[in-house]
C-alpha cells in the first residue's frame, strides 16, 4: 500500500509563515508620577541696610504723602527691609513692625510659614 497524502497538501505548497508582531509588554500597574526635583529656593534677599535708622528721607518718602506712606523703600536705602513706623496704617507690608519714634528701616519677614506638623507616632 502506498502512503496516503494528508488532506492539507505537501509542505512545499504551504504559505510562507507570516512574521509575528513582537509581543506587547504587559500593562504595568499605575506607575507613580515621576519625582520632580525639589523647588529651587530663591537666593536669600540682600540684607537689611540701616536697620533702626530713620528712613523717610533715605527712602524718598514724604511725611506729607500720607496716602500709603511707609512700607516699600524705593531707593534701596533699607536694602531688603521696609521703612515702617509702629502703629501707622497704610504702610505696605509693615504689619506691626517699625520703630516707635518714627519710620525706620525694619527687617520685615514675609508672613511666617505654619509650623511643621509633628511626626505621626508609628502605627502598631
Amino acid at each position: 500500500g502506498a502512503p496516503r497524502q494528508s488532506p492539507h497538501g505537501s509542505p512545499k505548497s504551504a504559505p510562507p509563515p507570516t512574521p509575528t508582531p513582537p509581543p506587547s509588554p504587559p500593562p504595568s500597574p499605575a506607575s507613580p508620577p515621576p519625582r520632580l526635583p525639589p523647588p529651587a529656593f530663591p537666593p536669600p534677599p540682600p540684607p537689611v541696610l540701616n536697620e533702626g535708622r530713620g528712613c523717610l528721607v533715605g527712602c524718598g518718602l514724604s511725611s506729607f504723602d500720607l496716602g500709603g506712606y511707609g512700607g516699600v523703600c524705593a531707593t534701596g536705602f533699607c536694602g531688603s527691609g521696609l521703612c515702617c513706623r509702629k502703629g501707622w496704617t497704610g504702610q505696605v507690608g509693615c504689619g506691626s513692625a517699625g520703630c516707635d519714634s518714627g519710620h525706620c528701616c525694619t527687617d520685615v519677614l514675609p508672613s511666617p510659614l505654619p509650623p511643621p506638623l509633628p511626626p505621626l507616632p508609628p502605627s502598631p
